[in-house]
């Protein structure tokens, strides 16, 4: 893996029809896929207390702000995501405006894009996140493309805190669902008929608590997101029948891979190489207020204080390919330490990758080209 380039403050967002769609705070702009070039496109509407605290990069991770991610959603049109709102950007005239006000938690995690699923109506679709210790009802949002958003379902109470992503499947004409965090909220669920058949298949441990799961034929790996307990990549393993549908977790089982270091809550394609990083972030909540705002010890399930890239196959392994230091700023109050990349398919052989909280990385995008 070789460093081309690196720039700072400048977030990959997505990519566009030969190039790649970047942030820097709020304002938008297209580059090459070496990212030589660069055109301005737009900006996001944002107060100016918004815009004034961005001056400061401690106060801007403290208020999470600035664009998170994008998504496409058709031919020109790009979902933009950020703090509790969801713009859209028309990447043809520049214009930005708010498509859908996230009514409950902050930003989703991962905004997923259904097509050609049998049983769905192509969609985009995101589930709600916050911090939902009491399990209140947890709804996953649909949106048409006539671009009216709507309840697809709703998890009830007691059921799960929140939603980590959905990754649509084709292949089975279903789609994946990821919750978390602890005890039987944690877990993988699958989705027929458009969200109206919703069961579990996989609940209630820790090594059943993930954010992606990546395809090889009919191999399905994911990593676990765990910072209570040690991390692994692991293999989902269906019965050779496939899924029942009247018992989804009939005969489905999860098996060890290999260890990681951290919990890893990013990853993205490259050609046929997954990629996918390892975060650094606390513990528990102790309820002393200022005590875990400032504690920047790791998790009993975070081995050190390194993110880490790990590169590979299914049938090769993965192996480390970089490693980088938390930062000495708090990982609650001032973000975990995290590596994340742009969501969409990659059209080269290039990763970037944007570091947050990590030592002398932290605020940039680093473009590498794989071996």
């Amino acid at each position: 893996m070789k460093l081309l380039r690196t720039m700072r403050g400048y977030r990959p967002l997505t990519f566009v029809p030969d190039g790649i769609l970047l942030a820097k705070g709020y304002e938008l702009y297209v580059a090459n896929l070496d990212c030589s070039r660069l055109r301005r496109v737009g900006a996001v509407p944002q107060v100016l207390a918004a815009r004034t605290a961005r001056r400061s990069r401690t106060l801007e991770r403290i208020f999470r702000l600035g664009l998170r991610f994008g998504f496409r959603i058709s031919e020109g049109d790009y979902l933009l995501a950020e703090r509790s709102r969801i713009w859209i950007l028309d990447l043809a005239s520049g214009s930005v405006r708010l498509d859908h006000a996230i009514k409950r938690g902050s930003r989703p995690l991962f905004i997923s894009r259904i097509q050609g699923v049998n049983g769905f109506e192509d969609c985009v679709c995101y589930g709600e996140y916050w911090e939902n210790l009491a399990k209140d009802p947890v709804r996953i949002w649909a949106r048409s493309q006539s671009g009216i958003w709507r309840v697809a379902h709703t998890f009830p109470k007691g059921t799960i805190e929140h939603v980590h992503g959905m990754i649509p499947d084709e292949r089975r004409g279903i789609v994946w669902i990821l919750t978390g965090d602890f005890g039987d909220a944690a877990g993988i669920w699958v989705a027929r008929n458009d969200f109206t058949d919703v069961s579990p298949v996989l609940v209630g441990k820790q090594e059943f608590r993930c954010c992606w799961l990546a395809f090889w034929g009919d191999r399905i790996i994911y990593a676990t997101d765990s910072h209570l307990e040690s991390n692994s990549v692991r293999e989902l393993i269906l019965p050779e029948a496939g899924l029942n549908r009247t018992c989804a977790s009939l005969g489905v089982r999860s098996e060890y891979f290999m260890d990681i270091s951290g919990s890893s809550i990013y990853a993205c394609m490259v050609q046929d190489q997954l990629i996918f990083s390892t975060t650094v972030e606390p513990g528990l909540l102790t309820g002393r207020l200022l005590h875990d705002l400032l504690d920047r010890r790791p998790g009993p399930g975070i081995k050190g204080m390194y993110a880490e890239l790990m590169i590979g196959t299914a049938a090769r392994g993965f192996a480390l390919a970089g490693r980088w230091l938390k930062d000495k700023l708090p990982g609650r109050l001032c973000e975990f330490g995290s590596i994340s990349f742009p969501t969409g398919v990659n059209p080269g052989r290039c990763l970037y990758a944007y570091f947050t909280g990590l030592s002398e990385s932290d605020g940039s995008m680093s473009i590498f080209e794989l071996d």
